[in-house]
């Protein structure tokens, strides 16, 4: 069986995300939302990650209403595909590609309790495929905390090409489906 490489599915899928209606986006992605703020590592979270949606991406800023502090990537060093987590205070400014990143404290690792990371693509095992320039999987090398892939249904894989660097997640969670990754 010849498999697709990352950039065919990178390419396939987010053709396809794109297709999404603002009105299938909102109804998606408070169906996660639900499913997020019923699951237990969420409820026992005290500090969370979260990402500013892009374009087509499933928008988690509904639970900045819950009584959780959040953080947000911010782009450190892009050469060294450096990003930090920082606290959210409330404000956004556009920082580098356009995305929106909060002005605040750089929070340490250990302080961040579950992390939901955005992808194009999720496998069965946990393997992401993101954007393709390693932001998250550099992030995620050293972290010791839960990690949760977001996305849509369509999104999801039985397999996705992995790179040695690439952090698998400890979980899947989507408009239809949750998938725990089994050790």
């Amino acid at each position: 069986m010849i498999s697709e490489s990352k950039s065919l599915i990178r390419k396939r899928l987010l053709e396809l995300r794109d297709q999404l209606t603002m009105a299938a986006i909102q109804t998606r992605s408070i169906r996660i939302i639900e499913k997020i703020k019923a699951h237990p590592w969420y409820q026992e979270a005290r500090i969370v990650g979260i990402y500013y949606p892009i374009g087509s991406e499933v928008n988690l800023l509904g639970l900045l209403q819950d009584h959780k502090e959040f953080c947000f990537p911010k782009i450190i060093d892009f050469s060294k595909t450096k990003m930090e987590f920082v606290r959210h205070t409330g404000v956004f400014h556009t920082g580098r590609f356009q995305l929106k990143e909060p002005p605040g404290e750089i929070l340490p690792k250990q302080d961040i309790d579950l992390i939901f990371v955005p992808g194009v693509a999720f496998s069965r095992t946990g393997v992401r495929i993101g954007y393709g320039k390693g932001f998250f999987d550099q992030y995620l090398q050293d972290y010791s905390h839960k990690t949760i892939g977001i996305g849509y249904e369509f999104q999801r894989m039985d397999y996705c090409p992995s790179d040695p660097w690439d952090r698998p997640l400890d979980e899947i969670i989507t408009d239809e489906e949750d998938l725990c990754i089994q050790p």
